[in-house]
């Protein structure tokens, strides 16, 4: 689900993250759930739409805003981060709460930080039919994971990549 290549703003409701999804024969694995409440609401209602598969679990790749205060929707299911991702979260997300709220105002109305439920590191990862490879990497924060989904030969590779963007 491709985000604006822009800044945050009230404009694209703070929607400047790419998200996904991936059906795996035995549940959804989502991949960052977003900037506010309303945006995983959406994400929820749009995978819903797509697979009849039940949402098993979400996966964080960094610690930053619009990866994760899309919790709520998925309050749920395990979400999962890495050690360094959950601590800055922690750290961080009244912060982040506030500043997307000033720079987004009614797009963020009712969202709140939910963190990680738990932790997970590189390696190999199963869900179903699908196999996945996580990698972590830093250059964006501190500790960025990158997913491969070795099926399809897709690559979420978060923020370490911006095309046309920085």
């Amino acid at each position: 689900v491709e985000g604006a290549n822009a800044d945050f703003s009230p404009a694209n409701g703070c929607n400047i993250i790419n998200t996904g999804f991936i059906a795996t024969g035995a549940g959804v694995l989502v991949i960052n759930t977003g900037p506010s409440k309303r945006y995983g609401e959406q994400l929820r209602a749009l995978i819903a739409k797509t697979t009849r598969e039940p949402v098993m679990q979400v996966i964080h790749l960094n610690l930053h805003p619009d990866y994760f205060l899309g919790n709520q929707a998925f309050a749920d299911v395990p979400r999962l981060a890495t050690d360094a991702t959950r601590a800055g979260m922690a750290r961080e997300a009244k912060a982040y709460e506030d500043n997307l709220y000033r720079l987004c105002g009614d797009w963020m109305k009712g969202t709140e930080a939910r963190l990680p439920t738990a932790t997970l590191g590189p390696g190999p990862l199963r869900i179903g039919q699908r196999e996945f490879e996580l990698r972590e990497l830093r250059g964006h924060t501190d500790s960025d994971l990158v997913l491969q989904d070795k099926a399809s030969g897709v690559l979420f590779a978060g923020g370490l990549v911006f095309v046309q963007r920085v």
